[in-house]
């Protein structure tokens, strides 16, 4: 059970690359005490889902919120791609619009699992931006990176 619990959770953050911050000496051991924190919630339901994101705000971390249902990110997602209709109508400059369009589509098709399209549609708006010049990847990892998350960190 507890290496389920707390030694799961730290190798599959380290196998997604999502690892500690590599500037800051301490944060090894607070990276991992916060991914084993989650994995002693996993087992419990919604607690599982708002446990990594509340203590990811608390901490400064990045977080990117919680929907209680996938209905709620298709909402989102029609108003996105509405939005990016409208920047274009304009002559406006889109930043996401490939990501935007398959994550709507990954939401309506009923088909593709949504967290899929999500990895789907991240890649995509990488490798738009990579072939348009928005983005120069400095070597294989920096492209594997791209590819995995959708951005290149600086």
């Amino acid at each position: 059970a507890m290496v389920l619990t707390l030694f799961v959770p730290v190798v599959g953050s380290l196998l997604g690359g999502r690892g500690p911050d590599e500037e800051n000496e301490e944060a090894w051991t607070e990276w991992a005490a916060k991914e084993s924190l989650y994995g002693l919630a996993a087992p419990i339901p919604f607690v599982r889902d708002v446990v990594p994101i509340a203590t990811k705000k608390a901490t400064g971390d990045r977080s990117y919120g919680y929907r209680f249902t996938p209905v709620a990110g298709m909402g989102e997602s029609i108003e996105r791609v509405a939005g990016d209709v409208h920047k274009l109508s304009e002559g406006d400059e889109t930043t996401r619009a490939t990501r935007n369009m398959i994550e709507m589509l990954g939401y309506m098709n009923g088909l593709t699992p949504t967290p899929f399209s999500g990895q789907m549609a991240a890649t995509a708006q990488f490798l738009v931006d990579w072939s348009s010049g928005e983005v120069e990847p400095a070597g294989a990892g920096e492209v594997w990176e791209g590819v995995r998350s959708g951005r290149i960190t600086e």
